[in-house]
């Protein structure tokens, strides 16, 4: 074999090497993403409050249009609810799904009870581009009053107006 073609044989195989691609090295180490996650529910929406008409001595019960309090939590939990003991004789006895209250304001007996929605489940987070964080599960009560009839009531003045500030509890 001649010289020029030993060199040429050279030269033509580092100018192949040269044109192929780099290899990359590669090195990996595993890791935990570990969270700790404290649930929490949250008043989302609640109506300001409940009027009801009441005439002394009425013949029939008065109620008012329902007031909505509506929870959001972490999805997964179990909430109970129960109403505050403001001035209430009949609190309910442990937490529930329902709750059941009463009181009295401007001389007169009222009860409270609560109807909830079926819990509205949420939706899971997503990873990757354009993921989202998900959304709490929702859970809607409707806060009903009733003043029982044939009460007298008790005030000075031909119109009487009262307020009892009253509290929906929930616990999780």
């Amino acid at each position: 074999m001649s010289r020029f073609t030993v060199a040429a044989s050279l030269g033509l195989t580092v100018g192949l090497l040269a044109a192929l691609p780099a290899q990359a090295q590669l090195a990996s180490a595993n890791f935990n993403v570990n969270v700790t996650l404290t649930s929490v529910c949250r008043v989302a929406t609640n109506t300001a409050g409940l009027a009801i008409p009441y005439t002394a001595f009425q013949n029939t019960d008065a109620s008012g249009t329902a007031a909505t309090v509506a929870y959001e939590c972490t999805r997964g939990l179990a909430p109970n609810i129960a109403f505050d003991a403001n001035g209430s004789d009949k609190q309910s006895a442990a937490a529930a799904a329902t709750g059941e209250g009463s009181g009295v304001v401007a001389g007169l007996r009222y009860t409270m009870s609560t109807t909830a929605s079926a819990i509205q489940a949420g939706t899971d987070a997503t990873a990757g581009v354009g993921g989202n964080g998900g959304s709490a599960q929702t859970r809607t009560y409707a806060v009903g009053v009733t003043i029982p009839s044939g009460q007298a009531g008790a005030g000075a003045g031909a119109t009487i107006s009262g307020t009892h500030a009253r509290t929906l509890l929930l616990s999780y």
